[in-house]
């Protein structure tokens, strides 16, 4: 008897903490209207906003999200890059005379290449000279030009391009090697002296 009054009142109680527990969220809509509900539209929650009991007392405050400037994100990502090099080059240098040594073995690196390249280019044109003269002494007893005299030519021709573009690619590499660590050389001076004066 006794535990049948008690179920209602237990059952009373634990509705009533229920509610109570209840979280509400307070957040402005489209229209500028401040809306008060259980649950808060996922286009609305960058916008900021406030949690609140079932009493109305405030729980939490969340701030909006502040999205900054692409031009602002850029310049800091660029910040945090350069930040990030300079890091590095101090890392891995002690001495201007490093990078320097550093950078010459790279430009020689590149200068065999070069030389590579340009030795493959004698010797294709050497190909492509008796190719031409085997294609004229056909075309001077008036026979005709085999097919694979023809298709040699053309391969020829095509290795020379293709070499002419590797060595313009090698070259640049060159300069912008030259470049780049000119630039290190500057920048480690700098920070070496900034590290000095502090």
């Amino acid at each position: 008897m006794t535990n049948g009054k008690l179920l209602p009142v237990l059952f009373l109680s634990l509705s009533t903490s229920l509610v109570c527990a209840q979280e509400f969220y307070r957040y402005v809509n489209d229209q500028g209207q401040t809306v008060l509900d259980t649950k808060i539209p996922g286009q609305f929650v960058n916008n900021g906003y406030d949690v609140l009991d079932s009493g109305g007392r405030l729980l939490e405050r969340v701030p909006a999200v502040v999205t900054q400037d692409p031009a602002e994100m850029e310049l800091s990502a660029a910040a945090s890059s350069n930040a990030q090099e300079d890091q590095i080059l101090l890392a891995s240098y002690s001495r201007v005379e490093e990078i320097d040594a550093h950078g010459l073995r790279k430009v020689e690196a590149l200068e065999r290449e070069i030389s590579i390249i340009q030795t493959d280019q004698r010797v294709t044109q050497i190909e492509i000279d008796k190719a031409v003269q085997e294609k004229a002494d056909y075309e001077a007893r008036e026979f005709e030009v085999p097919p694979e005299t023809l298709a040699h030519i053309e391969e020829l021709n095509v290795t020379m391009v293709r070499l002419e573009e590797q060595l313009a690619r090698r070259s640049a590499e060159i300069e912008a090697t030259e470049v780049e660590f000119l630039g290190k050389r500057e920048r480690f001076i700098q920070l070496k002296a900034e590290l000095d004066s502090n």
